[in-house]
């Protein structure tokens, strides 16, 4: 967000006049270190408080960290939960609201932590070597699920002899034989393939549940949240286990796996993405994103209900012409809240099973370095909503829902931007002219 506030401060300089580059009274490309941004806001259970990723930039290192904050629900008692320069990210209540896993760095690996609410003493729970993503807490609170890559062989160019004692050679190069083997952010893929785990609330070994060449896990064009079932003997996740898998990277279905022993089927059938599983409350339902792949550039990804065991799959959101995401359901099961996008603004609406919707807040922003964080919300047990506000002048912060609009509970760059505020944006519209050129209308 950062960067487009700076973008259009300097867009809009020589259009109103404002004072040359490096001003006092002007935000700089250094600005950068200083502005710190709200993201991935997880309301507790209660709804009495708000936990969430601060993310900030050091300018001795030249990176980005983040640490976690609380705040409760009417804005006060806003502190820290962690502090240095740390990567703890995803935050997670667990459902008696007494801790809060998270994803932080331990002597330079990434591990689940375990915070206790009472006392705000921080744990490890676990000893990785291969960094946890998409955590997730049982429904009794014993047993947290996530996924990982289970590190494999890639392929190897030469058999090359082992240097010499003391010597120091070049590393070795490195060969991908896999059609997706980069992402953005994450830079070159490890060979193997992710899977999902699950490790005690207590700590101790964790139990690998899926195997298999497959990606169970993340490092897919859809990444697997894994999602527990109320009576907390299954998970749901969408996975991509078809053969052609590289070549059909879309083609995900929602899959039942046993918590017991790992036993899985599909529940859905159909060319195309089935994602972002979330189940009802009475554990009747299963919504679900997706659509039916007509291999075309854009497709409008739509939210589905189907039964628990698989059948009546239907689209519900036929009526709104926007992509759907993030499906979470309303405590009392009488709909789903999703997130869509509307003329440039983000905002989170409410559907029922019978496709009847409503908008419910607007002006959802997103972080600059987590995937997970982006434009996220949040739903209590007493069905408060938190969600990150901004716009395109103001960085994200932490905001309640509210029946007049978002009470917006943090101000985290009201200094730097009552100091340096950003340059006006004006909205310009435009008309093609009789030659076909576009013109100022």
């Amino acid at each position: 967000m950062l960067h487009r506030i700076l973008c259009l401060t300097l867009v809009c300089m020589p259009a109103f006049g404002l004072r040359a580059a490096g001003a006092p009274d002007r935000l700089s490309i250094t600005d950068d270190f200083n502005v710190q941004i709200a993201t991935d806001p997880q309301i507790s259970p209660d709804g009495k408080s708000i936990v969430y990723v601060r993310q900030f930039a050091d300018i001795m290192t030249d990176h980005r960290y983040s640490t976690l904050w609380m705040v409760d629900a009417d804005g006060s008692h806003h502190r820290p939960l962690t502090t240095g320069n740390r990567s703890d990210v995803s935050p997670r209540w667990s459902p008696d609201g007494t801790r809060i896993a998270f994803i932080g760095e331990v002597e330079g690996h990434a591990q689940i932590m375990l915070l206790w609410r009472d006392t705000e003493k921080v744990s490890a729970l676990t000893n990785l070597q291969e960094a946890p993503d998409h955590i997730a807490w049982s429904p009794d609170g014993r047993t947290l699920a996530y996924t990982a890559l289970v590190p494999g062989k890639g392929p190897a160019l030469a058999d090359l002899p082992a240097a010499p004692p003391g010597a120091k050679w070049a590393a070795p190069p490195k060969a991908y034989d896999q059609l997706v083997y980069r992402f953005n952010g994450a830079g070159y893929l490890k060979p193997g393939y992710s899977q999902i785990f699950l490790v005690s609330a207590d700590g101790g070994m964790p139990r690998q549940l899926t195997h298999g060449n497959f990606q169970n896990g993340g490092w897919t064009l859809i990444e697997t949240h894994p999602v527990w079932t109320p009576d907390g003997h299954y998970l749901l996740a969408s996975i991509n286990r078809n053969a052609d898998y590289q070549q059909e990277p879309l083609n995900t279905e929602i899959y039942e796996i046993a918590v017991a022993d790992g036993a899985d089927r599909p529940l859905t059938h159909r060319l195309g993405p089935d994602a972002e599983p979330a189940i009802s409350p009475d554990g009747k339902l299963i919504a679900y994103t997706g659509f039916d792949d007509r291999h075309q550039g854009y497709q409008v990804r739509k939210l589905y209900l189907m039964k628990r065991d698989g059948s009546d799959p239907h689209s519900i959101s036929d009526n709104l012409d926007r992509d759907v995401g993030r499906p979470t359901w309303a405590p009392d099961g009488r709909g789903i809240y999703f997130k869509f996008e509307d003329h440039g603004n983000t905002k989170v609406g409410f559907i029922t099973p019978g496709g009847s919707y409503h908008t419910v807040v607007g002006d959802l922003v997103s972080g600059t370095s987590t995937y997970d964080s982006n434009s996220s919300f949040s739903v209590a047990k007493t069905g408060a909503i938190a969600f990150t506000y901004g716009n395109a002048t103001r960085p994200g912060d932490v905001a309640i829902a509210g029946r007049n609009g978002p009470s917006v509970l943090t101000q985290l760059n009201a200094q730097l931007l009552a100091e340096k505020p950003p340059g006006a944006v004006e909205e310009i519209s435009w008309a093609s002219s009789k030659d076909g050129r576009m013109i100022e209308g």
